[in-house]
């Protein structure tokens, strides 16, 4: 595989058919996933724990959300063993994934590098970048982007009105999260958010956490203390978006500020509670300790720095250690801080 600056690439987007003659193209159902012909296939290079984007899905969608669903897979090329792979759903419109009001556009915050999306900058912060998939030829983007517009507006100017505009809950349960996990590209990165059956914008699905549960070691996000949405630590590179100032400004209302602090301790008896999380990640090493085993003899990276690693454990049951450790530390740190 090739190296592109210090990581090995390990992401690819895939799109499978089966032909049926006559009959035309049908989607595939991979590893028994629901149909479709889109898919990403990832290899966990930089988190050694195999499982971050894994947990991270998994949180998501047992908070009521969809978020995309992946099984752990053995890769080969040609007979050449390539590593343990994440067959994930690709996010797009389609009733087994987002499915929602206006199937014409997804939206996502992310960094400009390497992306085909139509990209434009906040009218409240030059620094954020948004982004759209559909053409910047079509009429309807100007009509997309006035609709984002409309929404900071509201933000900024009358929090009364959230609920008029977007699911509240959705960006409730996305905050939390990002906050919970620590996540450096958290907000500001891969951060998707679409309008739903009513029109509303939501928040997720999530996308992208293999620096997140204290894996990284920029921003301060390996640290179990602290909050991600108004970390004043941003990218040098222009071309990387900063943090929209929504969360800080939604979070000095006193109602939505009380909600998120009792969905927090809801999901502290339960979805987010250390042991329950404990016997998740125990289930998916159960599933791929043979895998995991093979794709460490294949790239021999336990015990050695890759960027940006802020934990590097003599072996992998060091490196599950630390992620369990780190998950309650930040989770009795919220406890006493929210």
């Amino acid at each position: 595989m090739k190296r592109k600056n210090y990581f090995i690439v390990s992401l690819c987007t895939i799109i499978l058919w089966v032909v049926n003659g006559h009959y035309g193209k049908t989607p595939v159902a991979l590893f028994g996933l629901p149909a479709d012909a889109d898919w990403i296939l990832y290899g966990p290079y930089s988190d050694k724990s195999l499982l971050r984007n894994t947990l991270a899905y998994f949180l998501f969608r047992e908070m009521g959300h969809y978020s995309p669903r992946n099984v752990f897979c053995e890769l080969y090329i040609n007979s050449n063993f390539i590593g343990l792979y994440e067959a994930i759903e690709k996010i797009k419109y389609a009733s087994s994934r987002i499915n929602a009001f206006d199937t014409s556009a997804i939206f996502k915050i992310d960094k400009k590098t390497g992306s085909k999306w139509v990209s434009w900058h906040s009218k409240y912060d030059s620094n954020v970048i948004f982004q759209v998939n559909i053409s910047d030829t079509d009429e309807i983007f100007r009509r997309y982007k006035d609709k984002v517009y409309k929404f900071e507006k509201m933000v900024f100017s009358d929090l009364f009105s959230f609920e008029n505009i977007a699911n509240l809950q959705s960006f409730i349960d996305f905050f939390l999260l990002q906050e919970f996990s620590g996540n450096p590209d958290g907000y500001r990165s891969s951060t998707f958010f679409y309008l739903n059956k009513d029109e509303k914008f939501c928040m997720g699905p999530v996308w992208d956490f293999d620096a997140a549960f204290g894996n990284c070691n920029l921003y301060s996000s390996n640290l179990a203390s602290g909050w991600r949405y108004n970390s004043k630590s941003v990218s040098p590179n222009p071309k990387d978006s900063h943090i929209p100032q929504w969360w800080k400004k939604m979070l000095t209302n006193d109602t939505i500020r009380n909600q998120v602090q009792n969905r927090w301790f809801f999901l502290r008896k339960n979805i987010f509670s250390s042991n329950r999380i404990d016997k998740f990640i125990d289930s998916c090493i159960y599933s791929i300790s043979e895998s995991a085993e093979s794709n460490f003899i294949k790239w021999q990276i336990l015990g050695r720095y890759i960027n940006w690693n802020a934990y590097v454990g003599s072996s992998y049951y060091d490196e599950i250690r630390y992620l369990k450790n780190w998950i309650r530390k930040r989770a009795e740190w919220m406890d006493a801080n929210l």
